[in-house]
């Protein structure tokens, strides 16, 4: 939980350390730790945030709550848990998703698009629970993935246009992402999921035998 006041405004502003108040911490060791503090990213996503719906930050205080965790239902069945946590375990946990946007052509068409991203946390303010996420610079075909087990991709380098909040109901499925290691810092690589890998071999084997 974080109460937004002008000093912490300011401090959010000048990219400082936040601190924040956590449920699960009697002791009040985490909020000592600069380990517990807000990643930046997502601080700046909630100036923009703050901004956005008019908060002027008056005398009083703004509250926002946030969450390391969320559980999203595929299909109406299967439920994943998602974490963007700044330590968990002793290491930043940040999960990626394939989200969802309804994108407008310059003729005024629109399209469904998926973007994998990653998670920087949750956070409801004035009612509203979203996912605050950093996007690709593109979408990402699925079939893509399904036909080359492995897919590089990029972080939007525009911060106004990739780092957004979305609803939960945006989070399609969770992804499975590794780091481009030896390649520049903002790429990563989508690895097809465990549960297609059958099919993607089996494709394989049939169109090597035929």
């Amino acid at each position: 939980m974080l109460d937004v006041t002008v000093e912490v405004m300011n401090k959010m502003k000048a990219n400082q350390d936040i601190h924040v108040t956590w449920i699960t911490d009697n002791k009040q060791i985490k909020q000592a730790s600069t380990k517990f503090c807000l990643d930046k990213d997502f601080v700046q996503v909630l100036v923009r945030k703050l901004s956005y719906i008019g908060e002027t930050i008056p005398s009083s205080s703004c509250q926002i709550i946030g969450y390391t965790r969320a559980i999203i239902t595929a299909n109406e069945q299967t439920k994943t848990m998602l974490y963007a946590h700044p330590c968990l375990l002793g290491k930043k946990w940040y999960d990626w998703a394939y989200v969802h946007f309804r994108e407008s052509t310059s003729n005024g068409i629109e399209n469904d698009s998926y973007y994998p991203a990653q998670i920087l946390g949750f956070l409801t303010i004035n009612g509203a629970t979203e996912a605050a996420i950093w996007c690709s610079e593109k979408p990402l075909n699925w079939m893509d993935v399904e036909r080359n087990f492995f897919v590089k991709i990029t972080l939007g380098q525009s911060v106004e246009v990739s780092v957004v909040t979305v609803p939960l109901s945006a989070l399609v499925h969770p992804l499975c992402v590794i780091p481009d290691y030896g390649g520049d810092k903002s790429t990563y690589i989508v690895v097809l999921p465990k549960r297609n890998w059958s099919r993607f071999f089996g494709d394989k084997i049939e169109t090597e035998t035929n």
